[in-house]
């Protein structure tokens, strides 16, 4: 009897077990299905506001051509994208007037609501809606967006506030690019760098008149790609800075800008605590390739990093005949350190 049992135990599992598998497959098939007439239905509804949108722009004068229809509410669900796209291709002032319509009149309501939902995806097309229309009395939504967990948010916000081109917004903006880590600065960057001399010349004054870090860093940041402007002056000031990221950058800037006043900076930085420092110090000696730096670089060569040792070789040997001449005069016995970054640095073509 037990063993009969069990058999069916066993075959009512294995059946149920069929049926999961089978209700799980045809789910997935339902969700599918769902999601591709979905999209259709918004592809759909983009092309149809598109058509409409050309028609008020080129056509304004056409039976079905105008702003208030009930269909644009309608399709308000592909209005951002919709706009966005036509926003690429089109330049022209009558467009300007519709976008500006329809952002103020449509999306902006939806904006306020967004900007502090739970929803990443929610807040970021808040983000785009601002972008879209960037005014004044929308600075605290954009404050708030502006350090928002998610970094594409974050980015999206900063060219909303740098369109305002206030200097507060600025202010903020470059608060917020201090922060984040230095491959995502570019954003930040290229926003400020795109609105021209105007915006440029609000991150000098507020470079000199903030003591924040994080607003210096970024400041630091977009002066290492001027290349109109030596800006060793400018920076002079976080020369002795307190925080070493800062130095670094300031020794990164001054190499590109060789000059008597740059190499004595270097020169200084060649003794700074901060190993990252020295190495950033050397390699601009070398790149200035002065000879009078060479008894200073050979001071490196016994350094207590490797890496400070290696780069202050690789300088001598750039600066010419003099550092080389140096580097092979070493002795293994007398100062294997030295002599070891010198092999390092002469074995390399």
């Amino acid at each position: 009897m037990r063993p009969i049992l069990t058999e069916s135990i066993m075959n009512m599992a294995a059946m149920i077990e069929i049926f999961l598998i089978l209700f799980a497959a045809l789910f997935m098939v339902l969700v599918k299905l769902t999601l591709v007439q979905r999209e259709k239905k918004l592809t759909k509804n983009r092309r149809i506001l598109q058509n409409l949108l050309f028609k008020e722009i080129y056509d304004p004068n056409s039976d079905d051509a105008h702003l208030d229809l009930p269909d644009v509410l309608s399709y308000w669900n592909v209005l951002l994208p919709v706009i966005e796209s036509i926003q690429l291709k089109v330049t022209d002032s009558r467009w300007l007037q519709i976008k500006d319509y329809l952002t103020k009149a449509y999306l902006k309501p939806l904006a306020k609501d967004w900007v502090q939902s739970s929803n990443w995806s929610k807040r970021n097309r808040a983000g785009r809606i601002y972008f879209l229309d960037s005014v004044a009395e929308d600075e605290e939504d954009i404050c708030s967006l502006l350090h928002d967990q998610s970094f594409l948010n974050r980015s999206i916000a900063s060219q909303a506030a740098i369109d305002i081109g206030s200097k507060k917004m600025i202010y903020e903006v470059l608060s917020v690019m201090g922060t984040e880590h230095p491959r995502r600065r570019y954003t930040y960057r290229h926003s400020i760098q795109k609105h021209g001399i105007d915006v440029y010349n609000k991150v000098v004054d507020i470079y000199r008149e903030s003591d924040d870090k994080y607003v210096h860093l970024a400041c630091l940041d977009i002066f290492s790609y001027e290349i109109n402007s030596d800006p060793t002056k400018l920076i002079i000031r976080d020369i002795d800075s307190e925080y070493s990221t800062i130095r670094l950058m300031v020794a990164q800037i001054v190499t590109k800008f060789p000059s008597e006043e740059t190499m004595h900076i270097l020169l200084h930085y060649l003794n700074d605590q901060d190993a990252s420092v020295r190495i950033a110090a050397a390699d601009g000696l070398g790149l200035i390739g002065d000879s009078c730096c060479i008894d200073k670089l050979a001071e490196k060569l016994r350094d207590d990093s490797w890496k400070v040792r290696a780069s202050a070789a690789l300088s001598m040997k750039k600066i010419g005949e003099a550092g080389v001449t140096y580097l092979k005069s070493l002795n293994a016995d007398l100062d294997p350190a030295a002599y070891d970054a010198a092999r390092y640095a002469l074995t390399l073509p």
